[in-house]
Order: C-alpha cells, then structure tokens, then sequence
C-alpha cells in the first residue's frame, strides 16, 4: 500500500529549508570522512550535473488493501476528536495511555546498490556501518538515553508515558543487515548524474523502484520492518526531467498472503544533492519516525500546511516529518530531524508533549493552522 509513501520527496534544498522562522542547530554534514569508497566517479560523459540542489516532489504511490492483516508489526489503534469529527489513527507499539510495555520491532536492513546501464551507480559502504550503528538503532545521550525514534514518541505522549512511569517505549531492534544487494535500473526508469559536488547520483523513477522494494519487502517476514538504504539516490515522476526529481525517501506497506509487511527506503545523501541539512542519517530519520507513527501509511488527522513546505500542499496526512524538513540536530557527527509531535496534529492545548512542546526539538510553538 503504498498509499501515500512519505514524502520524503520533502528534502528540499537549503532555500526553502532555511526560510524565515526556521532553525536548524546542526553544522555543515560532516564532509571529511565520508563513505566514498567504492561509489564510480565516471558517469557517462553525457550527463550533465545538476543545477543546484534538488527541490521536493511529493510522491504518493498506491499499494495495499485498506485492511491490515497479520502477521504484521505490533501496533494499536486510538482515535481523537477535533472540530465535531473523529479521526482515528493506528501506530507501532502499545497505546501509550494505557500501556508501560517495551516493544521491540525486528529490524531487516538491507543496504542497495544501483546499476544504470551506463555503469553509474550508488553504493553504501561506510554508510552502513555509520547508519547501523547511529541513533537509530542504539541508545543516545542526546535523545533522552533511548533510540531516535523512541525518543520521539516519548516526547510527543509525554504527559501519558509520565503518568504512567515513564516505562514505555518502542525500539527497533538490532538490525540484521543483510549483503549489498545489486538492483540493476533499466535505461528506462533511470540514470546516473552528478550533483553540484561532483558526485554521482541515481536518478529513478518512482512508481518502478517503489514497486521493485515492494516486491523485496513482501518476501520477507511481515514481523519485522524493512529497511532500504541507497547512496546517493533521487526518485523522480519523470526521471528524464530533473524538475520531477525530489524523493529521498518513503515508507509504506504491502499486503501478501504472508500478512502485512511495511518497509522505509531512505538514501545516505552527500550535501551536493538537497543541501547539507538534509545529509547522511536526515532522510533516515524522517521516515523512521513517520513509521512509527503511521506503519501503514493510512492515517488521516485535521489538514494542516506549513508555508515553509509548499510541496505538500493542505494535507492530511499523519506524517511526523513532513512539516518539519530541514529541521535538523546532530548526534554523533550524523543529522536527525526534528519531528512534528501528536499534539501538533490534534490540534489540542494544551499539548500533552514533553514540556508542553508541538514538536520534538521545540520548533513548532503552537498547533498546526487549518487549511
């Protein structure tokens, strides 16, 4: 189901994520060092480079039945009312209102390398190591002394998670990362180009390379989430037109015989592609938290849009990320995005987040305008 893949198609370029109003605390992407070992230098001589960092392209592709059907990861179900109307939303986990449970969610991470059939390709070699073994997937200092995206969670159901003992929480569990699996990108679904560094990027087309992780995810277990993870790589409605290009990425859900499976692709970016702020872990981190809060990519709350990020339009969509991109922190050198809390969504004062905030790192300082 891909029913509306985050769009992580939000990673827009520094122009837009800096606007007015808006704070980012990370410094540049921490450049030296960097996973490039291994990725081709040599795209094809007739590629141009990109004018300038990428904009956003929201991508909402379709897959799944509305129906969740087990096996499938652990999620509850809650609802809320704003304006005389009931929304009702499912999330990964125990309901934190009731709950002091600990899920822990299996994860599968699966790093991908793209060959075009001019020979360019993406290829995540030291990102592995740095994305498994980042806030993610273990404790941090800087989150709380939990995961990211635990921290998130707890942040946004504070008052709850605190009137229960503060003993809930969701984690996902120590990846087990498979091999580099080759994905081989058919001359009619993609190239490779070169950002404004230099570097080599794969541009796909949408629709094909979701469907292709699709497939993947399918035939793993429905227990665990799934977790892509490419280098350098940009999804587009329209790869042959680079204004179509601008998904970084998504996560969604597809239903088998073999139950309900959901899954997250994100690209490890250098600076060169969306601009320093959305580097490395940010794509990452955006749509693992939108996970957590939406697995199966059908929760619909009060719409909502921010000025900030137009590719959106007056959404409805329960996706934690999206208002925020550009938003970012570092831990451990990487860069993680704040994320809209549920009060933020709600539309409740005041907001039952962690010090009364509407968004994890404090940004939002009030709830979401009606559109």
């Amino acid at each position: 189901m891909y029913k509306r893949a985050i769009t992580l198609a939000a990673l827009t370029g520094i122009p837009i994520m800096m606007a007015t109003g808006q704070i980012a605390s990370a410094s540049s992407s921490p450049r030296a060092g960097q996973p490039d070992a291994g990725v081709s230098r040599a795209a094809s001589a007739a590629r141009a480079r990109l004018p300038g960092p990428l904009r956003a392209a929201p991508f909402q592709p379709k897959f799944a039945a509305p129906t969740v059907s087990s096996p499938t990861v652990p999620h509850y179900s809650d609802k809320f009312s704003h304006a005389a109307k009931t929304y009702t939303y499912i999330s990964v986990g125990t309901d934190p209102r009731t709950s002091t449970a600990t899920t822990t969610v299996p994860v599968t991470f699966i790093p991908v390398k793209l060959v075009d059939a001019g020979g360019g390709f993406t290829f995540p070699t030291k990102a592995i190591k740095w994305t498994t073994g980042s806030a993610l997937f273990h404790n941090s200092a800087k989150t709380g002394g939990t995961q990211y995206g635990d921290a998130t969670l707890r942040s946004s159901y504070w008052s709850d998670v605190k009137a229960h003992g503060a003993k809930w929480h969701v984690r996902l569990g120590s990846p087990a990362t498979t091999a580099l699996r080759t994905i081989r990108v058919p001359g009619n679904q993609g190239t490779d180009t070169l950002d404004t560094n230099g570097d080599v990027v794969m541009i796909i087309n949408d629709n094909w390379f979701a469907s292709t992780l699709a497939k993947i995810a399918a035939s793993l277990s429905a227990k665990n989430l799934v977790v892509f993870q490419t280098y350098d790589a940009v999804g587009c409605s329209n790869f042959t037109n680079v204004n179509t290009c601008g998904t970084g990425g998504f996560h969604s859900a597809t239903t088998s015989s073999s139950g309900t499976h959901t899954f997250a692709w994100a690209s490890w970016m250098e600076p060169g592609v969306f601009g320093a702020m959305s580097a490395n872990t940010a794509a990452i981190s955006h749509e693992v938290a939108e996970w957590l809060n939406d697995p199966f990519v059908n929760d619909v709350v009060p719409r909502w849009s921010v000025p900030s990020e137009p590719q959106y339009g007056c959404s409805k969509f329960f996706e934690v990320g999206d208002p925020l991109v550009g938003h970012v922190f570092t831990v451990g050198g990487w860069h993680f995005q704040d994320e809209a809390n549920f009060s933020w969504f709600a539309r409740q004062s005041p907001s039952i987040g962690f010090m009364g905030r509407y968004s994890y790192r404090g940004t939002f300082k009030t709830f979401s305008k009606s559109c």
